[in-house]
């Protein structure tokens, strides 16, 4: 039994990791004018390496005699309209090669135009002009994500394509023609969709992090974790989306078998756990009474603890819902029943332990 509640488990961590980070954008495809063909050192330098989610490898390309600056070009094509807020960019060739650190001895990008090419258009317009540091603490480890660069893109909505022009460059010291670019990111959400957000907090109003949820609609389903922060969020076409907490950290309670329904105006959910204390009399438990959440009977919620059975659980209804074992009119049945499957077999095995073992 434990092997099977196993390969359920890695399959269910294998179909929700398949979702993509909230508000990144797919790029479909990466077009160039041009680029450095002949690998070196068992490097490439193709286009596709800007969006190969590798920061040790690098789009490159190579100014030769006669070739402006302004001639270079990357074009970003998104595989669906979308509203476009932000450009990330990991500047330079994030490697070390030999011994030689590649950031330093190749060229980066001082200064960059970003254009927009709305769907139905071919023309490329409203430019904006960013300027690009020369990062000295090459991929410092005690700054998380500090070789990415954010850039705000406010405003820009239909987009189909992005092209990003490079104006300046920092040289390299030791190939100062060959500059390179080892990803990008855009973050926005598709023209036409709405964010979520799910606001995570005890009773005192603090934010509560790890909190794992399913979100069930009618195109399917898929998890959600609040972040440090204790929000999650989303992107999605406005529909009817029900919210169930899988997994909480321990030293909070929440009724496991709630279900809240999302507010279709794209407002946020708040979900309140409550923070177990020495004295349990000390703080009332309490959830949210808004139009937006659904109790499953007239009875006041029934606080459960953290246990490995919620964990169990968690994978049982991610595996059910994402694999379609019953349609969307029996979700709620088919929750309620993985849910009680880890409690059951807790049950049997407490009466097979022999007294006192």
């Amino acid at each position: 039994m434990r092997f099977v509640l196993l390969l359920i488990c890695l399959l269910a961590c294998w179909l929700t990791a398949a979702h993509a980070e909230d508000g990144a954008l797919w790029i479909k495809d990466v077009q160039v004018n041009s680029y450095i063909a002949q690998p070196y050192n068992g490097a490439d330098f193709v286009p596709n390496n800007l969006i190969d989610g590798c920061s040790d490898t690098c789009w490159q390309v190579r100014l030769r005699n006669g070739m402006q600056l302004s001639d270079i070009f990357v074009d970003l094509v998104l595989d669906k309209p979308c509203d476009v807020r932000q450009l990330w960019i990991k500047n330079g060739f994030w490697r070390v090669t030999k011994g030689y650190n590649q950031y330093i001895r190749n060229s980066r990008v001082k200064a960059l135009a970003v254009s927009f090419r709305q769907e139905g258009s071919d023309l490329f317009s409203d430019p904006v002009t960013f300027e690009l540091p020369n990062l000295p603490n090459w991929r410092d480890t005690s700054k998380p994500d500090s070789d990415w660069l954010r850039f705000d893109l406010e405003g820009y909505e239909q987009v189909a394509c992005i092209r990003l022009t490079i104006l300046e460059i920092h040289k390299g010291n030791k190939y100062p023609n060959d500059i390179a670019i080892s990803e990008v990111q855009l973050m926005g959400m598709p023209s036409g969709y709405i964010g979520y957000t799910i606001n995570c907090r005890d009773q005192d109003g603090i934010s509560v992090p790890n909190v794992a949820m399913m979100l069930v609609g009618s195109s399917g389903s898929q998890s959600l974790t609040s972040d440090a922060q204790g929000q999650a969020s989303f992107s999605s076409k406005p529909e009817t989306y029900r919210l169930y907490v899988t997994s909480i950290p321990q030293g909070y309670q929440v009724d496991m078998l709630q279900g809240y329904e999302l507010p279709q105006d794209g407002s946020p959910l708040e979900i309140t756990l409550t923070k177990s204390y020495a004295d349990p009399s000390a703080r009332a438990f309490s959830l949210p009474t808004s139009a937006h959440s659904t109790h499953r009977s007239a009875a006041a919620p029934r606080p459960i603890p953290i246990s490995q059975n919620e964990k169990i659980t968690s994978y049982l209804v991610s595996f059910a819902f994402e694999n379609r074992l019953c349609p969307p009119s029996e979700k709620r049945d088919a929750s309620i029943l993985c849910r009680s499957v880890p409690l059951v077999l807790s049950g049997f095995a407490r009466l097979l332990t022999p007294p006192g073992a």
